[in-house]
């Protein structure tokens, strides 16, 4: 009986040392917090649809492996302001034309749907987004959490 409340002692007091131990280890929740934010600013970029185009794009001089290289480092998750002509607008989806293609070099997602509501073919918008992902030969640009700032042809 008494070495059952020996064990059962050393017991506790190892898990007791033990918490006291990894405690320092375990970052606490405003550590996770700070650690794991969002960007809420996304850094503004200044191209235009032409220069990712050219560096990027279908158009661009460089290999594969360079144009995806060069689309990770200058151009994906950074904010762009661009104006096109509306080529179809459908639930919360832009498909512009930013003059290369009859069908759109752009498709934006955007943040409030409604905004795309009033749209009708031919429309010249200017659109701010976030780059999603590169275009080529045959497939869009795409971009994501698209806000429409003006509406020229409505």
């Amino acid at each position: 009986m008494h070495l059952l409340k020996f064990l059962g002692i050393v017991l506790v007091a190892l898990i007791i040392i033990w918490l006291l131990f990894s405690m320092g280890d375990t970052p606490s929740v405003d550590e996770i917090n700070a650690t794991n934010k969002v960007q809420l600013v996304p850094i503004v970029s200044s191209a235009d649809f032409s220069k990712v185009e050219a560096d990027t794009g279908c158009s661009s001089k460089y290999s594969e492996e360079k144009k995806r290289s060069l689309f990770r480092e200058m151009y994906v998750n950074k904010q762009f302001t661009w104006t096109g002509k509306v080529v179809r607008s459908d639930k919360g989806n832009l498909w512009l034309n930013m003059g290369n293609a009859l069908i759109g070099d752009l498709i934006v997602t955007l943040l409030d749907k409604s905004q795309g509501y009033g749209l009708s073919n031919g429309d010249i918008i200017t659109v701010q987004f976030i780059l999603d992902s590169s275009g080529g030969c045959f497939l869009p640009f795409k971009g994501e959490y698209g806000i429409v700032l003006n509406r020229d042809n409505m």
